[in-house]
């Protein structure tokens, strides 16, 4: 009997001096629960939806254990952890408020809430980019949808008290089975009237209204940049980008420069009208150079200028113009949408002249010979440039590469010195020194025009 005492001693000292390892594998444990507790989620994230291979899917996975306010929970030093979404409780419409509450999309992707009070809503759990709403289907219900019109406000209070505020876009009555108006691709509301029977359903849209007194950047992604055909918002104006082109060959034209137009849409999702003499529109290059607008190229634009006031609720079309170097070769021009006196601002990534693109329009580009040097460092190129256009052909340093796995080599000499100008119909002949490549192979570009060069070593 008088070893017990001494062998349980012995264990709770062991247990002290191998604390920290304890504790370390402890850490470990729960951070391989969690892992694996997220990946189950994944997975059956994962097998359920609405639609078709290549459709959107309009409502997310339930959450595991149905409809809740925890997403992840775990345990760490201060006891549990949870994040919780911040859902809907109640919406305003016109005059009438609603209570909304939860409603999970079943096991088989479909969306059956059990509502009949007509003062309340259901909200599809999960929706946090296009919130989709639904409200029963009764004649006041009905009635109070079918009144509203472009630009009137639908406000959404979520549960820590912040209000959304939404513009009506547009209302109509679409087939059952449509579900492309559920995509959770930019800040909007979804209201669906649930009718019981019938092939149709009456729907109206509305878009996120930012508040432009505390909205730092545009955009639909939140961080305001888009590419081509992506709708990016500035305050309560929503801007989409459709086409970008380059024109050659306008006569009228400085020497030296060509016109480039870029048409947009402009959508006014707010409730008060948007002064648009306030907005200013400059393009960007990829070596920092900024254009501002150019009246005189605006007037080869398929829309006309933006210009006046746009109404809430009012979509309209239109085009800017600049004037930029004939010879830029830029892979990338960026368009930047800013409104004068504020903060927010709008960029959209346009191509521009992409190796293999076909070069610069009217630029006949023809290498003759490559050549290393006598002592080994260095690679001469000499060829000739053709101008087919009715414009001077300017080419610049930026104009011309060399590069292999990935590196830009250095360019030591080149005859003529830059900037070279070909007069239409002209030609220039070159020469061009670069540091040898320490790869066999590497691809010259001139204009937008690829070289691929092999045996250099």
């Amino acid at each position: 009997m008088s070893e017990t005492p001494s062998a349980a001693k012995y264990s709770l000292r062991d247990v002290r001096e191998n604390r920290p390892l304890l504790l370390a594998l402890g850490v470990a444990l729960v951070g391989l629960c969690l892992l694996i507790v997220f990946i189950v989620l994944l997975l059956r994230g994962g097998e359920r939806g609405l639609g078709s291979a290549g459709e959107p899917t309009p409502f997310p996975s339930p959450a595991a254990g149905g409809v809740g306010d925890v997403i992840i929970a775990g345990v760490s030093g201060s006891g549990t952890v949870s994040l919780t979404v911040n859902a809907p409780t109640a919406m305003q419409v016109g005059t009438q408020s609603f209570s909304v509450r939860s409603e999970p999309v079943g096991d088989d992707g479909t969306w059956d809430p059990d509502i009949s009070e007509g003062n309340t809503a259901a909200w599809v759990y999960g929706t946090l980019i296009n919130y989709i709403l639904g409200i029963p289907d009764d004649q006041d219900n009905r009635e109070l949808l079918e009144v509203l019109a472009p630009g009137d406000e639908i406000v959404v209070t979520l549960r820590d008290g912040r209000e959304l505020r939404f513009a009506v876009t547009n209302r109509e009555t679409i087939a059952s089975n449509r579900s492309d108006v559920f995509a959770q691709n930019m800040p909007a509301l979804t209201l669906v009237l649930l009718e019981e029977q019938g092939d149709e359903r009456l729907v109206v849209q509305a878009n996120y209204v930012v508040d432009t007194a505390t909205v730092s950047n545009g955009g639909a992604n939140g961080g305001g940049l888009v590419e081509l055909g992506e709708p990016a918002q500035l305050g309560n104006l929503s801007i989409t980008v459709g086409e970008a082109a380059a024109l050659f060959d306008r006569p009228e034209a400085p020497p030296g420069f060509i016109f480039y137009l870029i048409d947009f849409e402009m959508q006014n999702v707010g409730t008060e009208a948007v002064d648009l003499a306030r907005l200013r529109f400059v393009l960007h290059d990829d070596l920092g150079n900024q254009y501002a607008s150019s009246v005189q190229a605006a007037r080869y634009g398929v829309n006309p200028p933006p210009a006046g006031v746009i109404l809430p609720g009012e979509t309209r079309l239109a085009s800017v113009g600049y004037q930029i170097p004939a010879g830029l070769a830029s892979p990338v021009l960026s368009w930047t949408v800013t409104r004068e006196g504020g903060t927010g601002q709008i960029q959209v990534m346009i191509p521009f002249a992409q190796a293999g693109d076909g070069g610069v329009q009217g630029a006949d580009v023809a290498l003759q010979t490559a050549s290393v040097s006598v002592d080994g460092s260095s690679l001469q190129l000499v060829g000739q440039i053709g101008n087919n256009g009715t414009q001077p052909l300017v080419v610049n340093e930026a104009n011309v590469s060399l590069r292999s796995d990935g590196t830009v080599h250095l360019m030591l000499s080149t005859n003529p010195a830059f900037p070279w100008v070909i007069p239409p119909g002209e030609s220039l002949p070159f020469s061009v020194s670069f540091q040898r490549p320490a790869e066999a192979q590497a691809v010259f570009n001139l204009l937008n025009q690829p070289f691929e060069l092999t045996g250099l070593r």
